[in-house]
């Protein structure tokens, strides 16, 4: 595929890193850029829907592991929460504070349910007056 002309300013716009090789050189642990678009997978709406379904009944049970660790301390010193800052932790998330947004990475092969790899959930959001960055192409 070939980039969208307006690519480098939509990104700017919303403030997304990890797009340029500039960037890349600076990070000891990307190999290629986090956003392009040299290419897409195409899948159907019904495997779109299966996805989005896996998705979030998988935050969904992140959540209520969160909920179990934050309200209670021997989880949270197993997990290792720095004791200072437990009252800001239960506080943010009595409040429903939604301070970061994450990534499931997933093997799938189009044909069977998806394999979770990983859940990058430790990635601070962007806030801007309205809430969190929307990107809108």
């Amino acid at each position: 595929m070939t980039p969208r002309v307006n690519l480098k300013a939509a990104l700017d716009k919303y403030r997304l890193f990890y797009w340029d090789d500039e960037a890349i050189e600076l990070s000891d642990c990307e190999a290629d850029t986090y956003w392009n678009e040299r290419g897409a997978a195409v899948i159907t709406p019904q495997a779109e829907y299966e996805l989005l379904g896996n998705t979030y009944e998988l935050h969904n049970m992140c959540l209520e592991a969160v909920d179990k660790v934050v309200k209670n301390d021997t989880l949270l010193e197993m997990f290792m929460i720095p004791r200072r800052l437990w009252k800001a932790v239960k506080k943010s998330w009595a409040e429903n504070q939604m301070d970061f947004v994450g990534r499931f990475d997933f093997a799938w092969d189009g044909k069977g349910p998806a394999k979770l790899l990983e859940y990058n959930a430790d990635t601070p959001s962007l806030l801007i007056e309205s809430g969190p960055v929307q990107a809108e192409w």
